[in-house]
């Protein structure tokens, strides 16, 4: 008995082939890198690495950055952020959920 249910359950999903299979993810969709519109006020002497011929920059952010224009942000050439969430074990930063 067993082995007879057995045959019907592997003929059934046999059967079923690709339509049964589960969908596939979407593809992700391409990252854009654009290139930086700003500036430094206070550069970092970068002792011969000019950060502005890197592809790619981004900003970091925290309870001192009360407000931040992200898609100005994007617009300027920053591709990415880390945004502050704790510090140590027992502090939350305030800002990181309106972040």
């Amino acid at each position: 008995m067993k082995q007879g249910l057995f045959l019907v359950l592997f003929l059934a999903l046999a059967a079923c082939g690709a339509a049964c299979a589960p969908d596939k993810p979407a593809a992700a969709p391409p990252v854009e890198v654009t290139w930086p519109n700003f500036s430094d006020a206070d550069p970092h002497p970068w002792a011969g690495q000019d950060p502005a011929h890197h592809p790619v920059h981004g900003v970091d952010v925290s309870r001192y950055q009360t407000s931040v224009d992200w898609q100005v942000a994007r617009e300027n050439g920053v591709n990415f952020a880390f945004i502050k969430a704790t510090e140590g074990g027992d502090m939350l930063d305030p800002m990181f959920k309106v972040h």
